[in-house]
This record gives structure tokens, sequence and C-alpha cells, in this order.
């Protein structure tokens, strides 16, 4: 029994929407795929801004795609 069939969505935002309006940052897919992942994957501008974005000062020792790289250390 679904009793939420008669209901309607207050609002919808779509993931465009999000993107558009740049709440929602697609990762790169190349990179996606590298990890194993096939389907699209979005960060959050704030994890972007915190996690991925190159803080100043540090642009010459850093770059995005190495910050969003799948490496890790060997921890065996």
């Amino acid at each position: 029994m679904n009793d939420f069939k008669s209901l309607k969505p207050i609002s919808v935002y779509s993931t465009k929407q999000a993107v558009d309006d740049g709440f929602l940052i697609q990762v790169d897919q190349t990179v996606s795929k590298e990890a194993g992942i096939r389907h699209p994957v979005y960060l959050t501008r704030t994890v972007w801004d915190k996690y991925v974005e190159v803080p100043k000062g540090m642009e010459g020792h850093q770059d995005q795609s190495g910050r969003l790289s799948t490496s890790r250390p060997d921890t065996s």
C-alpha cells in the first residue's frame, strides 16, 4: 500500500538547476571512472571550496586534480 501516491511535491529542484545555480559542482567523469564510480558525482559548493579548490598560496604546489585524486597511502 502506497499512501503517498496522491501527494504532490511542494517544489522540485533538479540537479541541473543546482549546477546552474552553482550549488552543486560535477566532478570530472574521468576522475570518477578512475575511482570505479560509473555514475555522475556531484559535490556541494561548500565541500568543493573546502576540499577541492586549491588554497591561496598553494597554487604552485597543488592542483585540483591532485586534490581529487583517488590515490591513498598504503595502510597494509
